[in-house]
């Protein structure tokens, strides 16, 4: 099982299980959200990128960003 643990700010911390199909990130242009597949996230590590680096584009947003 892997966990994501964070701070609250307070002085406390919250542990959470972390589960394949929660992983969720956004469209950096219109906020729609992504859901990332485990492969994703391998290729994220596996290139040697960090997650606050990586950005996913939706689609539509994708098609006018190569235009």
């Amino acid at each position: 099982m892997l966990y994501h643990k964070f701070s609250l700010g307070d002085s406390r911390t919250l542990i959470a299980e972390l589960y394949e199909d929660e992983i969720i990130t956004f469209c950096p242009t219109c906020g729609k959200e992504h859901q990332l597949e485990p492969e994703e996230i391998a290729d994220i590590i596996n290139r040697g990128s960090d997650f606050v680096g990586t950005s996913y584009f939706c689609n539509g947003c994708y098609i006018k960003v190569v235009k």
